[in-house]
């Protein structure tokens, strides 16, 4: 027989059910929380020269952790990968990095350079070339070295039938195609002039009602 105290074991079972509700409950989301609350530690790979932007965001949003790469590439293969829920890099995605499901949001539509083979320059050796442009001049005064040769043009997809080895076209991120390629200024160290690299905020579908509205929210306040 069984000479066990039925109401203390109502007693024990009533705390355990309590336990456990208390337990589904702060593991719940909460419908009053926003997406960002519900979601802790989103990582963000970002590039050395997105390093001020990321600051940023980390800084208004405290479930933001970046995680530095030494470039863009890295930082993309991250993110396919599943190392990181979204990338912070300087230039858009080259054709071979687009997937299916990969989503961009370009936080600053700068300015960038682009050529007939990729490479690497130095920002003082711009002025030993042509550059072609659709920009105003009042748009490039601020990144381009004065005694810089600059061709502009009225007539976008002509000044692209006119690129060839011995210029380089400046335009927008937004104009530059997956296959184009990039022409980089760098300085003295080798290292890129960020003026030339605009922040490019690359996500996959799944996650973009929780990350869109942290990002919104800083391209919105920075």
């Amino acid at each position: 027989m069984n000479s066990k105290n039925p109401t203390k074991l109502i007693k024990n079972g009533t705390i355990v059910a309590l336990v456990i509700l208390a337990l589904l409950s702060a593991c719940s989301p909460n419908p009053n929380q926003t997406a960002e609350q519900q979601l802790i530690g989103i990582k963000i790979g970002y590039c050395p020269t997105m390093t001020p932007h990321v600051q940023a965001l980390a800084k208004n949003h405290k479930n933001v952790t970046p995680i530095l790469y030494d470039n863009s590439a890295l930082a993309m293969d991250a993110l396919h990968a599943g190392a990181v829920q979204a990338i912070l890099i300087g230039r858009s995605a080259r054709e071979h990095e687009l997937t299916d499901g990969l989503r961009l949001l370009l936080v600053e539509d700068g300015l960038t350079l682009i050529a007939q083979h990729p490479g690497v320059i130095r920002y003082e050796d711009l002025p030993k070339i042509r550059i072609l442009t659709h920009e105003g001049e009042a748009a490039i005064q601020d990144l381009i070295p004065v005694r810089i040769n600059v061709v502009y043009y009225d007539d976008f997809t002509q000044m692209l039938a006119d690129m060839d080895s011995s210029v380089a076209v400046l335009l927008r991120w937004s104009q530059v195609s997956p296959d184009n390629n990039l022409l980089i200024p760098v300085d003295v160290a080798g290292l890129k002039i960020p003026a030339f690299r605009s922040p490019h905020f690359y996500y996959l579908d799944s996650m973009e009602d929780t990350l869109l509205p942290i990002f919104n929210t800083y391209s919105t306040n920075k």
